[in-house]
């Protein structure tokens, strides 16, 4: 009874770490995660260092940023992408991605050392993927510049906090984890707010299946301006574009990105 009860609290804990909403940020930059305590777990007869969850969530964080937010400039990039391993990854995409944990400020000409990115690309990359200086895009909330006698990285960023901005909710639906590797699986869809008024929160959500708006899934009702993800997943779960990715173990608190696929 006491094993069936603390395999119940392990799956909760894991549910927590790494399915609450896709780790969706809209409303700040992406703040750098606190240091976690080491702990080690058997889940599925898999021994694993509860910080590898940990450091599983921030790479979503960061990749659920970069695709989702309508003001990345690397927003929608998924959907054209079938099957990606990491070794073919838009090296302006990976430098993004490298930059994001550094960016704290708004509408202020920042810079950030050559070395952290470099740091922060092989913790996402391992060697999957050789850095190199490249353009980065930029559109109207993004400029980024690098300066190779300083070896430093500039951006500036002018971003709107509009929460009732058009964008994609990403649903993290389960995580496999094996011996040298953790997929998760996720779902996508994008979404536009509907009756919005300066004095009130928008009331329902059109639901599409890319930022094309194509192909309608359907509607759904909001509660207090918040959208309820049983409640999306347990209608329109089914309809939703769905995507893979995989993590290969570098050691037992960090795993880097191997490859991302559509599997719907």
């Amino acid at each position: 009874m006491d094993n069936k009860k603390g395999n119940i609290i392990i799956i909760i804990l894991i549910l927590l770490v790494l399915g609450l909403g896709g780790f969706i940020v809209y409303d700040k930059l992406i703040d750098k995660p606190e240091e976690k305590n080491e702990k080690l777990t058997k889940i599925n007869d898999v021994e694993i260092n509860l910080n590898a969850l940990y450091n599983i969530r921030d790479k979503m964080q960061l990749l659920d940023y970069a695709f989702d937010n309508p003001q990345s400039p690397y927003f929608g990039t998924l959907n054209n992408i079938k099957k990606i391993e990491a070794s073919k990854i838009d090296i302006g995409l990976a430098l993004y991605l490298s930059l994001l944990p550094e960016m704290k400020v708004n509408k202020i000409l920042a810079y950030v050392p050559e070395e952290i990115i470099k740091n922060n690309f092989k913790k996402l990359f391992n060697d999957q993927l050789t850095y190199n200086v490249s353009a980065i895009n930029a559109n109207d909330f993004y400029a980024f510049d690098y300066n190779q006698s300083t070896g430093l990285y500039a951006y500036y960023t002018n971003l709107s906090f509009d929460r009732n901005l058009a964008k994609y909710i990403s649903l993290n639906e389960k995580t496999e984890i094996k011996s040298d590797e953790i997929i998760v699986t996720q779902k996508k869809v994008f979404i536009e707010y509907t009756n919005i008024s300066p004095k009130s929160l928008a009331n329902s959500v059109n639901l599409y299946f890319d930022n094309s708006k194509s192909k309608n899934i359907g509607k759904l009702t909001l509660k207090n301006g918040i959208i309820s993800e049983k409640e999306l997943l347990s209608k329109f779960g089914s309809k939703l574009k769905t995507y893979q990715y995989t993590f290969k173990e570098k050691n037992e608190t960090e795993y880097y990105l191997q490859k991302i696929e559509t599997i719907k």
